[in-house]
């Protein structure tokens, strides 16, 4: 407690006050929060794009050619081409393989294909870089290859 002392002076009298203070009471409680306003309408999804390319990562399947002519299918993201110390080969890329949008990584893994050629085709009309066919004709050479919209780039 405290005490206060207020002095007042007119011309005839003095007067004197003493008050007494009492202890500061507790600040009151918060009062109610307002009404949260009305939420805005939402905006229109954009498009979704197009599925990404899959195949050749960590997870890639191998497939060894050893032999003239092979069906690269889209379970196969490595082509590893053995058969070039022998003779000649014919890779086909099939339609489902190339409708999977796979990337693939074919090899002359036999080091002879200046001597004996891969040649790469698909099973449909599509193409190979703007053709319908392509030739690997270089010893030890390798081609990266991606499907994408029904065709096969190089890349």
């Amino acid at each position: 407690m405290s005490t206060k002392v207020i002095v007042e002076e007119t011309n005839t009298t003095v007067l004197i006050k003493v008050e007494e203070l009492g202890i500061k009471g507790d600040i009151g409680a918060t009062g109610i929060q307002g009404i949260q306003g009305i939420q805005g309408i939402q905006g229109i999804q954009g498009v979704v794009g197009d599925t990404g390319l899959t195949g050749a990562d960590s997870d890639s399947t191998t497939v060894v050619i050893s032999a003239a002519s092979a069906n690269i299918s889209d379970t196969y993201s490595i082509i590893h081409v053995t058969y070039t110390t022998t003779g000649a080969v014919q890779l086909t890329l099939l339609t489902a393989t190339i409708a999977a949008n796979k990337k693939l990584l074919i090899k002359d893994a036999g080091f002879n294909a200046g001597t004996h050629n891969i040649t790469l085709q698909t099973e449909g009309s599509q193409k190979i870089d703007g053709e319908d066919t392509f030739v690997i004709d270089s010893d030890k050479a390798a081609i990266n290859l991606y499907c994408y919209n029904n065709n096969v780039f190089i890349y």
